[in-house]
């Protein structure tokens, strides 16, 4: 008797296996049986519109959750975008101080070269720090050279605040979307509760599907960074003098 039960499981085993490899067969070898299981599985598995008008309470559940997971993520990339702006604004500041010292000491460096030039007085001294003649010409090539980079840092903060703050902007108007849908969705779903009709689903699940899948592209954007600049700090070495003869004739030409 034991091996009766035993076989006709194993015979049933087997039944199943072949019924599974002839469903994949048929997925793979047969276009209208893959469409038609296609059909079926979205069927079963996602909220297609007969399956919201036949369960609203089930979906609306699901969409409020899903929204609020959304809201959430919303959120979060405000917050992050908003310190990213506090950073590269206190960035800008520093920066643009920087810019105006750099200023300062190029043309104190470029009045004291022409100076000692003049009178044939090198080494000078600037703020009691003397410089020999190639000893000024790189700290005016370093100056200007600090200058232009500087000025790259804050147009490409700048460039970054911009689209943070455009981002920004659109964040506010999604999270007021956002707001007016879970109103939308709440309301509805304590209508469906009390088994009233809700005629606008379609249309909600429309809505829903497009402020979800936007606000989605809202949250998971890649950080904004800063492009790092080359370091020219070679150009201005004590031993490249040919080439800080040259840019210095440049500056001074200027």
């Amino acid at each position: 008797m034991f091996d009766s039960r035993q076989n006709k499981g194993q015979t049933a085993l087997v039944i199943i296996i072949v019924l599974i490899l002839v469903v994949v067969l048929a997925y793979f070898l047969s276009a209208p049986a893959k469409t038609k299981i296609d059909m079926a599985y979205k069927e079963a598995t996602t909220w297609t519109a007969d399956n919201i008008q036949k369960d609203p309470v089930g979906y609306l559940t699901w969409a409020l959750g899903e929204i609020n997971v959304t809201a959430n993520k919303i959120e979060a990339r405000e917050i992050a975008l908003k310190t990213k702006q506090k950073e590269l604004e206190a960035g800008l500041v520093e920066k643009n101080t920087k810019l105006e010292q750099e200023k300062k000491a190029l043309e104190i460096g470029k009045s004291a070269y022409l100076e000692a030039s003049k009178n044939n007085s090198f080494p000078t001294t600037i703020n009691g720090v003397v410089f020999k003649e190639i000893e000024l010409k790189t700290k005016i090539v370093k100056a200007n050279q600090n200058i232009q980079n500087i000025g790259k840092f804050i147009a490409t903060y700048q460039t970054s605040l911009n689209t943070i703050k455009s981002k920004l902007s659109e964040i506010t108007n999604k999270k007021f979307e956002i707001d007016n849908l879970k109103v939308k969705l709440s309301s509805d779903l304590e209508l469906a509760k009390l088994q009233k009709t809700v005629s606008d689903l379609p249309e909600l699940s429309t809505n829903f599907n497009t402020i979800k899948y936007t606000a989605e592209a809202l949250s998971d954007i890649n950080g904004i960074k800063t492009d790092s600049l080359p370091d020219l700090s070679d150009l201005v070495s004590n031993n490249n003098t040919s080439l800080i003869d040259e840019e210095f004739a440049k500056i001074m030409s200027n």
